[in-house]
C-alpha cells in the first residue's frame, strides 16, 4: 500500500507550496505517492487549522499499517517453509523411494491393491513429466506475478483472496 515516494515529487510539493498552493492540492498531484485518504486527511486538517493534529495522527497509522504487515509477513514465513519441505519430502519419495519398492513388488509378481498401484502411477508419471510439472508451476506463478502488477489485477486477485462468506 505504500510506495517509496521520490526525492523529486517530495521536492515538486514543496515547490508547488512555496508557490501558493495548499499542501493537499500540491499532494493531490502525484497520486502514486500520496493515496486520497493522506491527501483527505491533509485538507480536512488544513481546512480545520489542525494540520498538526491530522499529521500526527497520519504518522502513527503509517507506523502501525507498517508494523502489521511485517507481522504479517513474518507469520507467513512458517506456513509457506512447511508447504516448501512437505513438496520436497513429497517429491524426493516419488522420484526415489517408490520407484525403489515398485522394482521389488513388480519382482514379487503378485497383484498389488489399488492404492499401492496409484501411488506406483503417480511416482511414474512424476519421474517420466516431473519437469513439467516444474516448468508449469513456475511458468503460473510469472503469469499470476504479472498479472497481479496491473492495477485491475491487483484489484480481482485481491478481491478473490479477501472475499468474506456471507
Amino acid at each position: 500500500e505504500f510506495v517509496d515516494i521520490a526525492a523529486g515529487e517530495i521536492v515538486q510539493v514543496r515547490q508547488d507550496v512555496e508557490a501558493g498552493s495548499t499542501l493537499a492540492d500540491a499532494m493531490r498531484r502525484h497520486p502514486k505517492a500520496f493515496n486520497a485518504l493522506f491527501v483527505n486527511m491533509v485538507a480536512a486538517g488544513e481546512a480545520g487549522g489542525i494540520l498538526d493534529t491530522i499529521l500526527q495522527r497520519l504518522s502513527v497509522y503509517i507506523e502501525k499499517a507498517v508494523k502489521l504487515s511485517s507481522q504479517v509477513k513474518s507469520a507467513l514465513i512458517y506456513p509457506v517453509a512447511v508447504i516448501c519441505i512437505a513438496a520436497i519430502v513429497v517429491a524426493v519419495i516419488l522420484l526415489k523411494v517408490i520407484p525403489t519398492f515398485a522394482s521389488l513388488f513388480a519382482g514379487l509378481g503378485a497383484q498389488l491393491p489399488l492404492p499401492t498401484r496409484i501411488v506406483i502411477a503417480m511416482s511414474d508419471g512424476v519421474v517420466a513429466w516431473g519437469w513439467l510439472v516444474v516448468l508449469s508451476i513456475f511458468a503460473f506463478g510469472w503469469i499470476i506475478a504479472r498479472y497481479y502488477s496491473t492495477p485491475g489485477g491487483r484489484h480481482a486477485i485481491d478481491a478473490l483472496l479477501l472475499k468474506t462468506p456471507v
